[in-house]
Parts: C-alpha cells; sequence; structure tokens
C-alpha cells in the first residue's frame, strides 16, 4: 500500500476520489460529500487530500478540511471491499502527521449517525470523543420535489446577485458579525471564491445596500452544496432572508442543478423549518468525534 499527500488534487485523481466515495456512500448509506478543494484552508500549501493505492488503484482517501488554526475537520472512505485491512488507520495516522506539521492539536472526524450505529467501537478505536453538541442536520433540496416552491409569493423587497470584488468589505463584515468570524479570515476566503470556478457567491440587496449572501458549491455539473448563509442581524425576522433563498433556489434550477444540500445546527429548529419551506429534506445528522492529534 502506497499513500500520496497533495494539497490539490489532479483531474484523475479527483474522479478516482468521486467514484471511492461513491461506491462507500452506497455501500454506507451516506449521503455528506467533502470538500473536494483546499480553497478555504488557512494554509494553502497544506495537504488538504491523502490517497491510499494499492496497484495503482485508489483504495482509501481522506480530506483535510482547515479553515481554522486551532482543529482539522477529517472525512475517511475506505472501499468497501479493502476494509478491516488498517487502511483507515494508516490514513488517520497519515492526517495526524499532517495536522503536527502544520501545528494543530485537534482533529474531528466528521461521520454520520448510522456510521456510529454500525461502528459504535470508532471512537474507543481512534481514542476520539463524541462531541453530541456539535451534530448537524444534512438536508437536501431536489429539483423532483421542488415544484411547489417555484411559485415566489412574497413581495420581493430584496434583490439577488454574483459576488463583485466591491462588495468584499461590507460583506465580510456582516459575516464576520453573524459567524462570529475573524474580519480578516472572513474578507480572504470571499477573495478566494473569484479563483475557484465551482464557487458562486451571491449578494442580497434591500435598496441598494447589502444584507447578507450565500454561497453555493458546485460539486457537480448538476448537483451542488449550499453554505455561508447569513442576513445582516438587525434585519433578521423580517423575511427578507426568506425572500432572497427563494430566489436563489430559482437561479439553481435554471442553472441546471437537480440537488443541493446543506447542513445546518441540530438544534436549530427554526432553520431547518425556513428551508424545508424551500423544499429541503432532512437526509441525516453529521457527527464529529474529536481527539487531540
Amino acid at each position: 500500500m502506497e499513500f500520496k499527500v497533495t494539497n490539490r488534487l489532479t483531474a484523475e485523481q479527483q474522479g478516482a476520489a468521486t467514484e471511492l466515495i461513491s461506491n462507500c456512500q452506497q455501500y454506507d448509506q451516506l449521503f455528506d460529500m467533502p470538500y473536494l478543494a483546499n480553497t478555504f484552508n488557512l494554509y494553502p500549501d497544506m495537504p488538504a487530500f491523502i490517497l491510499a493505492y494499492q496497484d495503482q488503484d485508489l483504495i482509501g482517501f481522506a480530506s483535510l478540511y482547515a479553515a481554522t488554526d486551532f482543529d482539522v475537520n477529517v472525512m475517511i472512505y475506505v472501499a468497501p471491499s479493502q476494509r478491516r485491512q488498517g487502511i483507515g488507520r494508516g490514513l488517520f495516522e497519515q492526517a495526524k502527521i499532517i495536522c503536527r506539521t502544520y501545528g494543530y492539536v485537534e482533529m474531528i472526524i466528521q461521520t454520520e449517525q448510522q456510521q456510529l450505529v454500525k461502528m459504535p467501537w470508532l471512537d474507543a478505536k481512534f481514542k476520539l470523543q463524541h462531541d453530541t453538541d456539535m451534530a448537524e442536520t444534512l438536508m437536501q433540496w431536489c429539483i423532483k420535489n421542488s415544484a411547489q416552491n417555484r411559485e415566489a409569493k412574497l413581495a420581493m423587497a430584496v434583490t439577488v446577485r454574483q459576488l463583485t470584488p466591491d462588495d468584499i468589505n461590507v460583506l465580510a463584515q456582516i459575516h464576520a458579525a453573524g459567524f462570529d468570524d475573524e474580519f480578516a479570515e472572513v474578507t480572504n476566503d470571499l477573495q478566494a471564491t473569484f479563483g475557484d470556478p465551482n464557487l458562486k457567491v451571491y449578494v442580497f440587496e434591500l435598496k441598494q445596500q447589502i444584507i447578507g449572501s450565500v454561497t453555493i458549491e458546485l460539486a457537480t455539473p448538476t448537483t451542488g452544496y449550499l453554505f455561508g448563509y447569513v442576513i445582516k442581524k438587525q434585519l433578521q425576522g423580517k423575511g427578507y432572508g426568506q425572500q432572497a433563498l427563494a430566489q436563489v433556489m430559482q437561479l439553481i434550477e435554471i442553472q441546471g442543478l437537480k440537488t443541493i444540500s446543506l447542513a445546518v445546527d441540530k438544534k436549530n429548529v427554526r432553520a431547518q423549518y425556513i428551508y424545508q419551506k424551500y423544499g429541503f429534506v432532512c437526509q441525516t445528522t453529521l457527527e464529529y468525534l474529536v481527539g487531540m492529534v
């Protein structure tokens, strides 16, 4: 078995990884997809992907998402026919080496509720602590289930357009306040989206003033992931977010996307209710196992 680490996947590597992940999802009945780029990682040169090969066949894969300077989110996949041969352990140890090299002391293994049910020994085997407070609900919008949501019944005071460089300063302030993040980090993340053709940031305006945004990651030409959905704090609860989301979903449909996924705090029932109004359904619970590097 041979391990390769990289901070950017080639087209061939991404295709092999996507196929492996799809096989694992079907076998394990999983739904979430890892982020197959390093656009938002704090250290651009940090290896974000670990590939395990046997006779030139990809049999294991791990993604490292390191957007902050204090922890790294790791997702691990092993081909169903190659399990219980130490491949998962090898990927885990390789991830720990990378984390230590860049000064991280905490690593978070992301999995799903049904995976923990099948493997209740997972946290003990890897010396991890299951943090139930971090649990998120993974929701998905599918075009075939969205017909009832296509008619915009709200009076649209909010307009939606794509991000421009001139928007970054104002929008970074809104994001920093909404997510309790550092202004400089948010600014860097927004600037980085211009260099990634698979990312689209939609800006919300009210009376020609920016009030929020959302980001769509294109995983494939027909599937994507929604994140970074934020409305200016003092304007929340007035229906503006719902108006903006309705328009974004219409744009997504026009552009040919068939499914969109998102993760929301499991305890945030209000947010889940809003998403459900626009055709999102709950798929699974994302669980997080925390360990020291």
